[in-house]
């Protein structure tokens, strides 16, 4: 299970009202989980989908060929980002999105959500950056 206060090693949120919906067990592939985070977000419960969208990202396996490039991982992060800046939480939409921008560099999406966080924390010359 993907503990809710593990934000080191999956980006989950420190949210101990998610430890359920942050268990990957309750998932039986990554697109599971993505879908219940577009759910989520579509409620307006940015955070959940946050969450959930780290447990999809931590749920897919480098290995087994299903995320060519990072093109998957990158676009889970993007959204994560996405949901917390829209949840208010500009900090942590700005480590999504580095993440994002270091599995996908060449991606401009994933330099858009960084720039977008940089924004919202009144970083404007690292925004003009990117």
């Amino acid at each position: 299970a993907v503990r809710a206060d593990d934000t080191e090693a999956t980006g989950a949120l420190a949210a101990p009202e998610l430890e359920e919906t942050l268990d990957a067990s309750a998932y039986s592939t990554w697109t599971d989980a993505k879908a219940r985070a577009a759910e989520s977000y579509a409620r307006g419960d940015f955070v959940a989908a946050a969450g959930l969208f780290a447990v999809a990202a931590a749920m897919i396996e480098p290995s087994s060929g299903e995320d060519p490039g990072g093109v998957n991982s990158a676009g889970l992060q993007s959204n994560r980002s996405c949901a917390l800046l829209a949840a208010g939480r500009p900090e942590d939409a700005f480590l999504a999105a580095d993440a994002c921008v270091a599995t996908r560099p060449e991606w401009p999406k994933a330099r858009y959500r960084r720039a977008e966080a940089l924004f919202a924390l009144r970083r404007f010359r690292e925004c003009s950056e990117d």
